[in-house]
């Protein structure tokens, strides 16, 4: 199945927890989300420019969307009507996602840092300044306990999700662009050195983090 209504490139997509929705962010300014039904297009939500990321809430009720104007939007999952407009970033926003439970959203960007949102009050919570270059992804811990974030600046950062304190930095890597946990003490980081793209693995012990090169 090839679904084929955006007018420039996409960048992301992702699943609603039921499988029964696809939403797609792309550079023509639009999420696009699709029935997994008959493969239909049933809303095209907008932004004010290239949409980097689209992430849906575990329970489903709502879809996050990061945004190169700067913002991330908050929309009914339902309705495909704008909730809410989170406004903090000075730059581009790369990448949003989501707590397990639904409560937090984080978000990264060009301005070097990683932000917390609070989604029942739809209020910022805390702001993550330790990197250096572009944060270009974030990913929630399974068990809700860490938040990873990689940057530009060759590194990965794990802080704890109830204090935001940074409790580990790994280094060694070229350019991080994607970050994955697998069940709760191993996480995937891949980057592009040149031309070629490369696996990292690290699993965290009691304090520490090891790594294996891929």
């Amino acid at each position: 199945v090839s679904l084929a209504q955006h007018k420039a490139e996409v960048l992301c997509c992702s699943w609603s927890p039921d499988g029964a929705h696809i939403a797609s962010a792309s550079q023509d300014k639009t999420i696009k989300v699709w029935s997994t039904n008959m493969y239909t297009l049933v809303s095209t939500l907008y932004h004010d420019d290239w949409v980097n990321c689209s992430s849906w809430s575990p329970d489903g009720l709502f879809i996050a969307s990061a945004s190169s104007g700067h913002v991330v939007k908050v929309w009914d999952a339902k309705s495909f009507s704008l909730v809410t407009t989170l406004i903090s970033h000075t730059d581009q926003v790369l990448c949003c996602c989501w707590s397990k439970d639904g409560a937090f959203l984080a978000s990264s960007s060009y301005d070097k840092t990683l932000k917390v949102w609070e989604i029942s009050r739809f209020a910022l919570v805390s702001t993550l300044s330790s990197h250096t270059g572009q944060v270009r992804c974030c990913s929630w811990s399974p068990d809700g306990a860490y938040i990873l974030s990689a940057s530009q600046d060759h590194t990965l950062k794990v802080w704890t999700a109830n204090t935001f304190a940074l409790v580990a930095t790994l280094k060694s890597h070229t350019n991080c662009l994607v970050t994955r946990w697998i069940k709760n003490c191993v996480f995937f980081m891949g980057f592009y050195n040149k031309s070629l793209g490369s696996n990292n693995i690290y699993t965290r012990g009691h304090s520490c983090f090891t790594h294996f090169k891929g």
